[in-house]
């Protein structure tokens, strides 16, 4: 109950969201010594504390000294000895060993025998079908739409479809891709722990990335022989194939499982995805032999596969988790994709072997490479032939997606139908009083969120003047508000993101209406985005495009039906070009967009709704994968009335929309087909020139 930890828990959450997100931190332009702890809390060490504290106040972060900080050595033990200490290196790996290196014993996992009685009654569909439902391989969408993805260059699933599992988190930060990965085996012994390593490092090079900045391994495991054995194969692979280890965590656990980590840079030609989506044929790198390991064929398979991505000779490359076959399909069912497989398909299409490359390309120079191998030939006819029989995609999708449906549903229907919209405007906006670099307000709630659309909004060459709204205490929150409304006069534009009660409480302030009407007197605009949309429609700037008081609420955001929160992508299609923000655009363009809300469920009466529809104020509605309005999520996520996503006031200045700008990088989800750049910051410069 004491003040000070709630504070600082608070001003610890607030860091650890940066932090999460791989941003560098950078508060006022000084440069602050910091080392996080993720646990329940996060510290900051500095050697200035005075100076931190008063940085963060500034930012609406509180925070208080808790004591100096202890330096603690990196320790792992087994059975009660120490292994390493302070410094994980492989060269303590192989000083602690006694292990030949050379011919590698390997234990390959073998077919279960479900699996391989259905192979052997020459049912290989019923096999495909049969692996495709089990826990560790099975779609679990569902449980994919509750994550954020926030900053993210690739889906969690790719293709149209969002079926296919991605290899890697792929994200940008301070404009370079990045990778990470993991794998996890429940081999716990020095087979296993070859298998985690190499299908990690697998995964980090068929994702377009160079070699690991970061390789971590973790064993849980209840015998600590079989921990210490599992350890060593882990490092074992990682000192063959040239690979730093930058932490080692071995712990008592009952899940008997080894699972390696690893952080990479992808290349400069970009990621790759493991969704597929041309016709090709698609091949097999095969990296291990049937009963040792050979490093030098792995090492140079890996480097094999780094030429070709700098010549960008591959189109899409996976790595075999469960077995070739299903691994392979997998990949085709993202865009709807067929596969007609090469020869017979029999047990060793099954096999787990772990770490193996599947890849696209035209290349047919690769089959000259003795460890490479025709897995079969992609076609764009959504069905896959196995042993001159077909195994049809719809059922495929069916039985990968029923393991999870009850636990993690994806559909569930929102009552009311919809039509498809739409009304073009042929005459374009142009502001009366022209500005030849205009200015962009955006009062300050969510740092990363609202600095990455500052950057947008500069690309589009506008300047930016942002100001943090501070709350924390009377005196604070009052210079905010003079701060807003000195700083809003000399500013063309309002940006008004998420706030939620902070955004409310500012608005409910006399000199803060006054300085938004004087500002819309200059024909300014304003965009509101999440809660900014929520706003608006409780002033009465949305619909009505001015300050009214709606003592009966005719449109609002409300609790999305199901009452979850949702993330993943969705399309919309464009309404009305009524609008400024939309002078880039035509009534009728679709694009992509990330949701992440729990409160984006747009409704309205049905007298508005049909009032705005005959003005045009509907500016986009949620679609579905045949491009028509539906009330169905997850196309409407929220299950908004009429399928609306944002509206417009009568004049198109003022545009509120329910999905968020916080995912608008340079690379936004290109794992998942469309257009996501509806031109809106350049629309809004373009406006005022």
């Amino acid at each position: 109950d004491n003040p000070d930890v709630k504070d600082l828990i608070r001003a610890c959450d607030t860091l650890k969201n940066v932090l999460k997100q791989g941003a560098a931190i950078d508060l006022k332009n000084r440069k602050i010594d910091i080392k996080a702890f993720f646990d329940n809390a996060l510290s900051v060490v500095t050697k200035d504390v005075k100076k931190l504290i008063k940085v963060l106040k500034s930012e609406n972060i509180s925070a208080v000294e808790i004591g100096a900080a202890v330096a603690r050595e990196t320790t792992v033990k087994l059975s009660g000895k120490t292994i390493f200490k302070n410094t994980i290196s492989n060269e303590n790996c192989t000083k602690n060993a006694k292990i030949s290196l050379e011919n590698v014993v390997y234990d390959k996992k073998s077919v279960d025998k479900s699996t391989l009685a259905l192979i052997g009654a020459d049912r290989q569909r019923e096999a495909v079908l049969y692996t495709l439902t089990k826990d560790n391989v099975a779609a679990k969408t569902g449980l994919h739409d509750t994550f954020d993805g926030k900053a993210t260059a690739f889906d969690f699933v790719g293709g149209k479809y969002r079926l296919t599992k991605e290899n890697a988190c792929v994200s940008e930060i301070l404009g370079d891709l990045s990778v990470a990965v993991s794998s996890e085996t429940k081999k716990c012994d020095f087979s296993g722990g070859i298998d985690a390593a190499v299908t990690a490092l697998s995964k980090v090079y068929s994702s377009g990335a160079e070699s690991p900045a970061a390789f971590s391994i973790n064993v849980f495991c209840d015998d600590d022989e079989k921990a210490k054995e599992g350890l060593l194969g882990a490092m074992t692979a990682a000192k063959n194939l040239g690979i730093s280890v930058s932490d080692v965590n071995v712990e008592k656990g009952s899940s008997n499982a080894i699972t390696v980590v690893a952080t990479a840079f992808t290349s400069k030609t970009g990621a790759i995805s493991s969704t597929l989506s041309k016709k090709g044929k698609l091949l097999r790198i095969k990296l291990k032999n049937e009963n040792f390991v050979d490093f030098d064929k792995i090492t140079a398979a890996y480097a094999l596969l780094g030429e070709l991505t700098r010549l960008k000779k591959v189109s899409a490359a996976t790595v075999v988790k469960e077995s070739l076959a299903t691994d392979a399909i997998i990949s085709c069912l993202g865009n709807g994709m067929g596969l007609e497989f090469f020869g017979f398909v029999g047990e060793s299409h099954f096999e787990n072997d772990a770490g193996d490359l599947i890849i696209l390309t035209n290349d047919e120079r690769l089959m000259a490479y003795p460890f490479i191998e025709t897995v079969g030939d992609v076609t764009d006819i959504p069905k896959f032939i196995i042993n001159d029989t077909t195994l049809r995609a719809d059922a495929t999708v069916t039985a990968y997606n029923a393991p999870f449906a009850k636990y993690f549903p994806t559909e569930t229907y929102s009552e009311g139908y919809t039509k498809n919209l739409g009304i073009s405007f042929t005459k374009k906006k142009t502001c009366g009083f022209p500005v030849s670099r205009p200015k962009v307000f955006m009062p300050i709630f969510d740092t990363a969120i609202d600095k990455e659309i500052a950057r947008r909004f500069r690309s589009a060459g506008a300047r930016t003047e942002q100001v943090v709204i501070r709350n924390s205490d009377e005196k604070e929150f009052t210079k905010s508000v003079e701060e807003f409304s000195k700083t809003l006069k000399n500013c063309q534009m309002l940006v008004l993101n998420d706030g939620n009660l902070l955004l409310n409480a500012l608005f409910m302030r006399d000199e803060i209406k006054a300085a938004v009407e004087e500002m819309l007197s200059r024909d300014g605009l304003i965009l509101g985005v999440g809660q900014g949309l929520g706003l608006l429609l409780k002033t009465g700037l949305l619909p009505y495009g001015k300050f009214t008081d709606v003592k009966n609420v005719q449109a609002a955001l409300s609790e999305n039906v199901g009452a979850k929160k949702t993330c993943g992508i969705r399309r919309v299609r464009i309404s009305s070009n009524l609008s400024p923000w939309f002078n880039g655009v035509k009534t009728g363009d679709v694009f992509k967009v990330q949701t992440s809300e729990k409160d984006g469920r747009f409704v309205i009466s049905k007298a508005l709704s049909d009032a705005l529809i005959v003005k045009g104020q509907v500016a986009a509605q949620y679609i579905d994968l045949n491009d028509n309005a539906t009330m169905e999520t997850p196309y409407n996520p929220g299950g908004s009335a009429e399928a609306i996503e944002g509206i417009f006031s009568p004049g198109g200045r003022i545009y509120g929309r329910a999905t968020r700008f916080s995912r608008v990088s340079d690379h936004f989800y290109e794992n998942v087909p469309g257009e996501w750049d509806a031109k809106i910051f350049e629309s809004g410069v373009k406006y005022f020139k």
